[in-house]
């Protein structure tokens, strides 16, 4: 009986930590999510909106990649695409944030538990997790974002593996772990470096332990997971006609891109280095758990940490240090956790985790004060070109496009417009990497049909177009309006 009475308590005591972790993860959405939380209805800013852009196109009948450009994977489109499905606005987006992110800290609640049986503990490191992964949240609605749960749901079974020293390794898990890969090809490939590291640490154990049937298994599975994901875009695209520019925008041009990036350390000034140390926090945190594992004599978990730290440190100093980089790094926060959580030495460990509490609270000042900066944008709706936009013919909207920098992601969801061209923002920025893409800009512009074209004043590529084709308009600052002659 009494037996009885304490598993039902371990059970009841197990549901309540596993529902404020859920109910931790809605908040952090609805309040951080900017771009997407009904509680920031007038917030159309950042990266974000361009891809809400893509996805409510997509959700009208519009083509990623064939009719719209950007050189990110379809999943986020698709996730923005079906949010204005089902719910005709951003915010049903929103709905699709809450189910990853309930993923995602079930999954940072289970790697709290291979280093301790207390529930507390679990909470406090997926509290402390999400805290932290506000410094990389951005606006919300990131490719970061959505490849977390499936980053956080491998490293639980990669580092239980770890943690069992078991002889073989459960295909079921590598399933999870080729999805995962499926779902960082179609986002940003880097993303899955933690993955990756781990995959490889694995094979070598099952090599060296001769457990050739299990290891075939294994890839057997990994290659489904991988074909899972990528098989239904791959298809569709195909059928749509532009699997060659789904293939280029997705893969061909981040080549191009990451080979013209300049690594942000080169001139970086001490308010940079300063700042990648705050917002990289979680990323320098998988280092100092190797050092914690190797003082215990974990080498399995020491090489799996420090494989990841070293190709990590080559991705983040080789390019720019874009601050939702390292959100997929934030597993990396709980195995740091844990390994002070195993510490012998509990002043040692008591020690640490003041001073990691201590950076927290640094992190939620941070993050009120990003909280109320979003509010500001949402009550500062005037925008110094909608005069020009308030000029052209309503019958003549469906024949626009902006061209110019990150002040126009948030002009078609702002004002209910839909673009005409393939490129419809960031269009310098974009030719600046790629001579292809700079080509097809240009030929895209010369050879088309818009009606009306608002410019910020750069517009190098198509100068030609504009003085043989358009005339301007009107002028607000050093925005003008273009009409088709």
């Amino acid at each position: 009986m009494v037996r009885i009475v304490r598993c039902l308590d371990d059970n009841r005591s197990e549901f309540l930590a596993r529902l404020v972790v859920c109910v931790f993860g809605i908040l952090f959405v609805l309040i951080c999510s900017y771009s997407t939380s009904p509680l920031y209805a007038a917030y159309y800013r950042g990266d974000s909106a361009q891809f809400l852009t893509i996805g409510k196109a997509w959700a009208l009948g519009k083509i990623p990649y064939k009719e719209l450009f950007d050189h990110k994977g379809p999943i986020i489109y698709f996730i923005d695409m079906l949010g204005f499905k089902i719910a005709g606005t951003k915010s049903g987006v929103c709905v699709f944030q809450i189910l990853f992110m309930l993923i995602t800290v079930n999954a940072l609640y289970n790697i709290g538990k291979l280093s301790s049986e207390n529930p507390l503990y679990s909470v406090f490191t997926t509290g402390i997790a999400l805290i932290f992964l506000k410094l990389n949240y951005s606006e919300g609605n990131s490719v970061e974002e959505y490849c977390l749960p499936f980053i956080t749901v491998s490293s639980y079974y990669q580092l239980r593996f770890f943690y069992q020293r078991s002889d073989t390794h459960p295909p079921l898990a590598a399933l999870w772990y080729g999805m995962t890969l499926g779902v960082c090809a179609l986002t940003r490939t880097t993303n899955a470096v933690i993955v990756c590291s781990g995959i490889l640490i694995i094979t070598i154990i099952l090599l060296s332990r001769k457990r050739y049937v299990n290891l075939r298994n294994n890839m057997c599975s990994f290659l489904i997971g991988c074909l899972l994901i990528s098989v239904p875009f791959i298809i569709y695209f195909y059928e749509k006609g532009c699997l060659s520019e789904f293939v280029y925008s997705t893969f061909t041009y981040n080549v191009e891109y990451l080979k013209k990036m300049q690594p942000w350390i080169k001139g970086a000034d001490f308010m940079d280095i300063a700042k990648f140390l705050i917002v990289y926090f979680v990323y320098f945190c998988v280092g100092a758990a190797a050092l914690f594992a190797l003082w215990r004599k974990a080498y399995v978990l020491f090489s799996f940490y420090v494989l990841s730290f070293a190709i990590e440190s080559y991705l983040f100093f080789s390019g720019a240090s874009f601050v939702q980089y390292p959100a997929v790094c934030l597993p990396q926060l709980v195995f740091l956790l844990n390994e002070i959580c195993l510490l012998e030495n509990k002043k040692v460990a008591d020690r640490l985790m003041k001073l990691i509490v201590m950076q927290m609270i640094v992190v939620i000042c941070i993050g009120m004060i990003q909280i109320n900066r979003a509010v500001e944008k949402c009550q500062d709706t005037n925008k110094s070109y909608e005069k020009l936009i308030a000029e052209i013919p309503i019958t003549e909207r469906n024949s626009f496009v902006a061209y110019g920098g990150n002040q126009f992601k948030e002009l078609y969801l702002y004002f209910d417009l839909i673009p005409y061209y393939k490129y419809f923002v960031i269009q310098e920025w974009h030719a600046g990497f790629s001579e292809t893409v700079r080509n097809d800009i240009y030929e895209t512009f010369m050879k088309g049909d818009v009606k009306w074209i608002l410019t910020d004043g750069n517009t190098s590529v198509i100068d030609d177009v504009l003085r043989q084709r358009y005339e301007q308009y009107d002028t607000v600052g050093h925005y003008s309006l273009f009409r088709l002659r």
